[in-house]
């Protein structure tokens, strides 16, 4: 979905902010409310998880790598970090503050695809669990891929994502070829899904 210069200039100013790190410097506690999603940029963090707060048997410890997101189910839910992020290195962050929605607020389009997005996602955090899946982290929800996501929202917001994913298909090719005509018909009878992923492919779900 595109946003205007206005909505994206807001968003980078009441909502975005950078971190550096130390080495070993904490990220964030386990028991700690979570109010932002996280994106590395630079080094890498470790991510532990212990029994004593956490639904695990025992000490676990994963490598996070440049490119990872970190704590998004905070954008979406009322969450408390259920393991302890610290940096290996120095480390560079992107941080999004769980006031996100709030101000996405005035562009009534970007406003109800969200609210969509944040009615599946919360779904999914609250299904995760044993034997289906596992339990949610600060690293991953199960289940909440982009596709799956937009796969189980409602018509009309499938229509939304899809009119924007047309649109730049359109602006691709620039002009509308006969294939795009009838993928056209087809996202606006909902006979396909379709939509742009995180890379800027487009793709039919």
């Amino acid at each position: 979905i595109n946003m205007d210069c206005n909505l994206m200039h807001r968003v980078c100013m009441k909502v975005v902010d950078f971190l550096c790190l130390r080495q070993r410097d904490d990220v964030f506690v386990a028991g700690e409310f979570a109010s932002r999603a996280l994106m590395l940029v630079k080094g890498s963090l470790s991510y532990m998880q212990s029994p004593s707060t956490s639904a695990v048997t025992e000490d676990i410890c994963f490598k996070v790598d440049k490119g990872t997101w970190i704590c998004e189910v905070a954008l979406w839910v009322e969450w408390t970090h259920v393991g302890k992020a610290e940096s290996i290195g120095a480390c560079e962050l992107v941080s999004v503050d769980a006031a996100l929605s709030e101000v996405l607020q005035p562009n009534l389009v970007v406003k109800e695809v969200a609210m969509e997005y944040c009615r599946q996602y919360h779904k999914r955090v609250i299904h995760a669990c044993p034997p289906h899946a596992p339990w949610p982290t600060d690293l991953e929800v199960p289940f909440t891929d982009y596709c799956d996501l937009v796969v189980s929202m409602q018509p009309q917001i499938q229509r939304t994502i899809g009119r924007a994913a047309l649109q730049q298909l359109t602006h691709r090719t620039m002009s509308l070829p006969r294939n795009l005509e009838r993928l056209e018909d087809e996202i606006e009878s909902s006979k396909s899904i379709v939509l742009v992923t995180g890379d800027g492919s487009v793709v039919r779900a």
